[in-house]
């Protein structure tokens, strides 16, 4: 198992990846609008971190570590395939994600998670996360802010 951030030469392959696994985010990517779009976004504007396991992504996490002004960043994107969900993928994305807010002298991390994600809701705990705010939102489902000091 590596984890690593993702290179150049693989943008069509996280761009496949995203759509072939659209149903596994919540809300699904697709609801949102383009995932083209959205993952060149990123990749523009932040960075992918990959679990790859033989020549597999196994789970991936997308993190906006530049916003000097504020110095926040916004993990946007995480997911963990149900194969590999229970292991250390989780733990090994989200570390992974800290060094890189780190490097990038980022003082806070925030995310959304929906608020009936007990599960995800639990492993953010551990990484210290607090709950920020509920946010009603009529479109997806509620969900609550987080964020934690680095």
């Amino acid at each position: 198992m590596i984890i690593r951030e993702l290179l150049e030469n693989e943008n069509e392959k996280i761009i496949d990846f995203f759509i072939l696994n659209d149903s596994e985010f919540s809300p699904s990517l697709s609801s949102i609008g383009s995932i083209d779009s959205y993952v060149r976004k990123i990749l523009d504007n932040g960075h992918i971190i990959i679990c790859q396991l033989d020549s597999n992504i196994v789970g991936v996490l997308a993190i906006y570590a530049n916003n000097y002004k504020t110095k926040r960043s916004f993990v946007t994107s995480f997911l963990v395939l149900s194969l590999y969900r229970g292991t250390d993928v989780a733990r090994k994305l989200m570390s992974k994600a800290f060094e890189i807010a780190k490097k990038n002298n980022m003082e806070e991390m925030l995310l959304e998670v929906s608020n009936d994600n007990a599960r995800a809701i639990r492993f953010y705990e551990k990484f210290g996360f607090k709950e920020e705010a509920l946010k009603e939102n009529h479109t997806y489902a509620d969900s609550i802010f987080m964020r934690v000091s680095i």
